[in-house]
């Protein structure tokens, strides 16, 4: 195929042959678009609409994701995994958002290579979760941290920043739907306010629970504590 530009106010002739090739083939037209404005100006408004896509899309998602735990049509899908594995896929997926806003995310994998019995996908969610909100909250120049250890038959997650913290007197109301702390934040740093609580249902929905240890101008270290299902099962079976 041979690709040629008319001249303007050239017509295309179909039955003629191709200027390029010489071929005397139905010719056919398509229109063409460029650009003659500023590159890097461009490459800024695209990257807006990106984000502002990103941004509507994890709008939509935590609205229907907190819909379904609200009339408990969410079921988990238990399989067995590497915790190393979701920290792989945590930090190329959040690097590049702390990185944005001027913070260094840092992941210690647990190992040698545990493993857990939980809902995969959820699990990366609730922790998403939490690095985002640790992400929005955290000065630049800050960094915010994520480890695992293992307890007993439990894994406790923890994200710890350096962010503006919180008092003790809304600490409880945290995980509350459409709440955060100070009104003015919610226009200040954006979202639904839906993360906290739906981290909060997904980690009830497994059997346990996440919370906060917090100081004002300290920072915050929020918590997942999971059960491994399999040794849950075991336990349980055993009477």
């Amino acid at each position: 195929m041979a690709l040629f530009i008319l001249e303007t106010g050239q017509k295309l002739d179909q039955t003629a042959a191709c200027p390029r090739c010489g071929r005397l083939e139905t010719l056919s037209a398509e229109t063409a678009w460029s650009y003659e404005g500023d590159f890097g100006e461009l490459v800024h408004h695209l990257k807006s609409i990106q984000r502002s896509g990103s941004q509507l899309r994890a709008l939509i998602d935590d609205v229907l994701d907190f819909s379904k735990l609200t009339t408990a049509k969410m079921a988990l899908h238990i399989t067995r995994f590497p915790v190393s594995e979701i920290f792989q896929e945590l930090e190329e997926s959040m690097s590049p958002l702390a990185s944005v806003q001027g913070l260094e995310l840092k992941i210690t994998t647990p190992g040698p290579a545990p493993l857990i019995s939980a809902d995969r996908v959820k699990c990366i969610q609730m922790l998403q979760n939490l690095i985002g909100n640790a992400i929005k909250f955290s000065p630049q120049g800050g960094a915010v941290e994520l480890t695992a250890t293992h307890q007993g038959s439990d894994f406790l997650f923890s994200v710890k920043h350096a962010g503006v913290g919180i008092s003790s007197e809304h600490q409880k109301n945290i995980f509350e739907s459409l709440f955060q702390v100070e009104g003015t934040n919610t226009r200040k740093f954006g979202g639904t306010g839906l993360g906290l609580p739906i981290t909060r249902h997904l980690a009830q929905l497994h059997g346990d629970r996440v919370w906060v240890e917090s100081e004002l101008g300290k920072g915050s270290t929020f918590d997942i504590r999971l059960p491994d299902f399999i040794k849950l099962t075991q336990v349980v079976g055993q009477g």
